[in-house]
């Protein structure tokens, strides 16, 4: 009694609510506006036979109230047109589609023809053709199909310099080259390659006769005529080459004292040039040592180069000399001997040129070998200092001095072996005594003081996720890498870079630590008000439609759907989706996103199969007003049933061929010719159709399909 008295109590309740939230939500009906106009996206629209035309209607002012808008077709066997404003051409001839709204209409004619019988190609009797200049020939194109509606060709040439072309494909070899000769027919071309030679009438050289010296170069200039001949290769060559050389460039080159006849040769054609060569004496005008002061120790040797000019001299013999033997002798290469200490010079002739080299002779120097140090590695704290040893070899060198170096002085400095550290990092310590040196790689480390987060307590929601910020303290300590880990992995997962993700509802502490130094930040985790399901659908390659609930505390948009999967619909919570046959044969995936408020985003996986095989044919037919039968075929890899057959059509199919189906047509008494459509849906849930279009009795009595031939098979 108890209960019952309390529900009659919630249902009055519910009621007053009710009847307060009608009050309260009614519109002012003053603010709504009237459709104003309404507009198309195109006005005129021209296809073929089953091509598909998408209309978009606009309303103006955007804020107008209106019901839906209207479409409608003047003549629905010509083009129809669905709710959505699709118009599909289904027939050949004119019809007016209509947009209406609030009052308010407008109009698009649509032209529908039938198809075009295209050129499939074009072909010339000859791909290549070799011309001399000035000669005529003929191409001639072949267009297939033969009853192509384009028969036309139209001829071009790539290079009218070279060959050019009329209309009926008459071509001209005007010039020496290559080019290519185009016949298009339709959307379809065909090339001849023409390749035009310009003969050689003849080759002239710029002189016949020549006289040269010994050791010079002469340049021979070739004319080859007429200029535009093609081939201007000149070919060179020398009757006495070992006497006179030419090269490819016809540069002549006297080598020894002679005669030679020089031929330039193009084709068959050449031309000829006589040349002598004599020699004549060079006289050295200068001369020039690689050195002009040298320190030797005693019994040490070098070599001094003397540079004799001009370089095609005929003697170039240089004469060597010392002032003071005892010092240093010279050979008559250039060779010098240290002797005993002292200095003395070193003279060097030939022809007019001389030059001179100072040379000092000194006592023998005992070289360093080696450098080694009482430690190869050494690591150090900032601020700390250790001293290096170091030992020369052998102990009576001459040169014991050690120098002190650092690779990097900013990071540790060296005083006479005295190392100290100045900052984080390496480098290296050299100790170098005359030729030789000894290295100590030096690491300076700056330890962990302290390490901080930026924050120490995080709430998250189950798949949420925050990233925390790591503060070491130095700022210059060596090691800064930072170390995190959870009490709980199963409530709270830190990645190596600090972000924090929610796993399940609990408490769990992340910690983040460096060089010795923790840091630690509380985290609590709570379940998220935000679900969807499914959150995976798997579709056959036949598409189908499926719905997507949500669950969710606070407002929430769909983010993401894939281009092949359609929203169609949203009731409340429930997302309705459509996806069509897939036309591919391989497996698609992607996924369906929904974010809420907050930024958290869940997704729903869609997986639709391979596509199948499902095709009718034909996909249009024409019956005379005396009725007949026709025969539809259909290939479909799974079950299939047929959906729609329109009255005045009678299915007299054999079961027993269940992929062929018959159909009568009654004869047509009426004023106006009928169209119907055939549907065909296979299990998946794609359907296809087959237009039959029916004359009237005045239009013609055939009972054949001569008006509209069969349509191509649709394939999905």
């Amino acid at each position: 009694m108890i209960k019952l008295h309390s529900m009659r109590y919630s249902l009055l309740t519910l009621c007053l609510l009710s009847l307060l939230a009608v009050t309260c939500l009614e519109p002012d009906r003053n603010t709504e506006k009237e459709v104003s106009s309404i507009s198309l996206s195109q006005e005129t629209a021209e296809m073929v036979i089953g091509e598909t035309v998408q209309l978009q209607a606009t309303i103006k002012p955007t804020n107008a109230v209106y019901d839906k808008i209207i479409w409608a077709s003047s003549r629905q066997f010509v083009a129809s047109v669905n709710d959505e404003g699709l118009v599909t051409a289904l027939a050949e001839g004119a019809s007016t589609i209509t947009a209406s709204a609030g009052g308010k209409s407008v109009t698009c004619h649509v032209t529908v023809e039938n198809n075009l019988i295209p050129v499939e190609s074009v072909s010339l009797d000859k791909t290549s053709l070799s011309m001399t200049k000035g000669v005529k020939d003929m191409l001639v194109a072949t267009v297939l199909p033969e009853n192509a509606t384009n028969q036309t060709v139209s001829w071009s040439s790539s290079d009218e310099g070279v060959v050019t072309v009329d209309k009926y494909g008459r071509i001209t070899a005007s010039g020496g080259g290559n080019a290519i000769v185009t016949a298009k027919a339709g959307e379809k071309t065909a090339n001849c390659l023409v390749s035009v030679v310009v003969p050689v009438e003849g080759v002239k050289l710029d002189r016949t006769s020549l006289s040269m010296d010994v050791g010079e170069i002469v340049t021979l200039v070739a004319t080859v005529m007429p200029e535009d001949a093609t081939d201007k290769n000149v070919k060179w060559s020398s009757s006495n080459s070992p006497v006179i050389a030419v090269d490819g460039f016809g540069n002549v080159t006297a080598l020894k004292e002679g005669e030679t006849i020089i031929t330039a040769r193009v084709a068959s054609k050449t031309a000829t040039c006589a040349v002598y060569a004599e020699l004549k004496p060079v006289p050295v005008s200068s001369l020039e040592l690689d050195r002009h002061e040298i320190s030797l120790e005693k019994g040490q040797t070098t070599t001094l180069i003397a540079n004799v000019s001009p370089a095609e001299a005929t003697d170039k013999t240089v004469t060597w000399s010392s002032s003071d033997p005892s010092v240093a002798t010279v050979d008559e290469e250039g060779r010098v001997i240290a002797c005993e200490i002292g200095k003395t010079t070193i003279r060097a002739s030939a022809g007019a040129g001389v030059d001179y080299c100072d040379v000092t002779v000194k006592e023998s120097v005992i070289p360093v070998t080696s450098v080694t140090l009482d430690r190869t590695t050494l690591s150090l704290e900032k601020g700390q200092t250790a001293t290096l040893t170091a030992t020369v070899y052998p102990s009576n060198a001459t040169d014991q001095n050690v120098t002190w170096s650092s690779s990097d002085a900013t990071i540790a400095s060296v005083e006479n072996g005295v190392v100290t550290a100045l900052k984080g990092g390496n480098t290296a310590i050299m100790a170098a005594a005359g030729e030789k040196s000894a290295v100590c790689l030096v690491s300076v480390s700056v330890p962990v003081r302290s390490i901080a987060l930026d924050t120490y307590l995080v709430s998250l929601m189950v798949g949420e996720s925050k990233s925390l910020t790591a503060t070491i303290s130095p700022s210059d300590a060596t090691d800064k890498d930072v170390r995190w880990t959870s009490s709980d992995p199963s409530v709270v997962t830190v990645s190596s870079g600090g972000r924090i993700s929610g796993v399940k509802k609990g408490s769990a502490s992340v910690s983040a630590s460096a060089g010795g130094a923790v840091a630690t930040c509380q985290v609590e985790v709570s379940n998220m008000p935000f679900t969807i399901d499914p959150s995976s659908v798997n579709l056959p390659g036949g598409g189908g439609s499926f719905t997507v609930t949500v669950t969710c505390s606070s407002t929430y948009t769909l983010k993401s759907v894939p281009t092949w999967v359609v929203h169609k619909s949203k009731s409340g919570e429930v997302h309705t989706f459509e996806v069509a046959a897939n036309p591919a044969q391989e497996e698609r995936n992607d996924v369906i996103l929904f974010c809420d408020d907050e930024g958290v985003c869940l997704a729903c996986s869609v997986k639709q199969a391979a596509g199948g095989d499902f095709s009718i044919s034909p996909a249009q037919v024409s019956i005379g007003a005396a009725g007949g039968t026709f025969e539809v075929k259909v290939s479909c890899s799974t079950d299939y049933h047929i959906n729609d057959v329109p009255l005045w059509i009678k299915d007299v199919s054999d079961n027993s061929s269940i992929q062929q189906h018959k159909f009568q047509v009654t004869r047509n008494t009426d004023v106006t010719s009928r169209v119907g459509v055939i549907t065909f849906c296979d299990d998946g849930g794609v359907c296809l159709s087959c237009t039959v279009t029916q004359k009237n009795e005045t239009e013609g009595a055939s009972g054949g399909n001569e008006d509209v031939p069969d349509g191509e098979p649709i394939n999905w």
